[in-house]
């Protein structure tokens, strides 16, 4: 396997797959979130090789630390004060659309949000451990890591290589805070890359990044709380599985049943297929079919049914991007590439938190 880190010069575009027409539409807007197939495409691209991507998240280089997506079940009030929350018995007066022995209850009665935020690697143990968290282990994802830049555009007429009359449309582009790089890690090696290229195109407008290779690893710095966390789960007979990116579906966990389940808004997605010829050469393409992917943070609450499947409960879903249904092209089983990578952490069950 390979890690980088990778470096934009200028600002992005990531495309979320919605529908948009210049000419009917005037503004395209896009929710941003850690979409691995950029990453993947880019790649291959450069290097005619087909890989998979093991592990995508945010690097805060200044402070040398690895930054996730803070999970839906921890909440903040205006103020910013951090809110816990806890599993609650489901009873005949509690209504939802899913029928799920629990329900996730929050120790605030104050107005508060969820989401838009990341956490570094000390918070985000102190919250698989169930412990406290402190501000400070926190990021605004708009403001501590990237900012919107609103920027025009206008559809070109390839055959005349002029632009379109009433085709302007303003859209939003990613400029990153200082500091703030991608981590990729990949299946295979690109001997080829590192050897002759330190830059990559990626996104829309094929943006130039840096890229390069780097020895840091994230399951190493998160391996020395793995056995308290398995130790813990015994005791308790619960365990939650949190996405740190997108999925389609939540898979059956052998072992396990699901009891509990914390949401964000779907993300409505689509790609492209590419197709080349002999000589690697694209000769055309088109979009695939729409998605609705479960947003990164997003929790799955499990009750621990065989304590002897625990260690391959681990195995399978610890920071591995396999929490997800066979769906392609996107979400293939034999070649996963970044989509339901996922962590566990200890459940707080009928009370408050620490």
């Amino acid at each position: 396997m390979r890690k980088y880190l990778i470096t934009p010069f200028d600002v992005l575009i990531f495309g979320d797959g919605k529908p948009f027409n210049a000419g009917e539409q005037h503004n395209r807007e896009g929710d941003f979130f850690l979409n691995p197939v950029p990453f993947v495409g880019a790649f291959n691209k450069n290097t005619n090789l087909k890989t998979g991507l093991r592990f995508l998240s945010f690097y805060d280089e200044g402070k040398e630390s690895f930054l996730f997506p803070v999970p839906l079940d921890i909440g903040f009030e205006e103020d910013g004060e951090i809110i816990n929350s806890f599993l609650k018995k489901s009873d005949k007066d509690f209504i939802s659309s899913d029928e799920l022995e629990f329900f996730v209850e929050f120790d605030t009665d104050k107005k508060m949000k969820v989401g838009g935020r990341y956490i570094n690697i000390q918070g985000l143990k102190n919250y698989l451990l169930g412990k406290k968290l402190d501000k400070k282990d926190i990021y605004d994802l708009f403001g501590d890591i990237i900012e919107k830049e609103i920027r025009t555009g206008i559809e070109i007429d390839r055959t005349t290589r002029t632009t379109k009359e009433k085709m302007l449309f303003f859209q939003p582009f990613i400029r990153f805070s200082q500091n703030i790089k991608f981590f990729a890690e990949f299946d295979k090696n690109f001997a080829e890359l590192d050897e002759k290229k330190d830059f990559l195109t990626i996104g829309g407008e094929a943006k130039v990044v840096n890229v390069s290779t780097t020895d840091k690893s994230p399951a190493v710095l998160f391996e020395n709380i793995k056995e308290d966390l398995k130790n813990k789960i015994q005791e308790t007979g619960c365990f939650k599985i949190i996405l740190l990116t997108p999925t389609n579906y939540p898979p059956k966990i052998n072992g396990a049943e699901l009891v509990a389940q914390l949401i964000g808004k779907p993300i409505t997605f689509s790609g492209w297929y590419n197709i080349y010829k002999e000589n690697n050469k694209k000769s055309d393409s088109f979009p695939t079919r729409l998605f609705k992917l479960l947003p990164e943070g997003s929790v799955f609450y499990y009750r621990l049914v065989d304590e002897n499947k625990l260690d391959e409960i681990f195995n399978n879903h610890w920071l591995k991007p396999n929490f997800y249904v066979h769906e392609l092209p996107y979400f293939d089983k034999a070649n996963p590439i970044g989509f339901g990578l996922t962590i566990i952490g200890t459940v707080k069950t009928e009370g408050k938190n620490e």
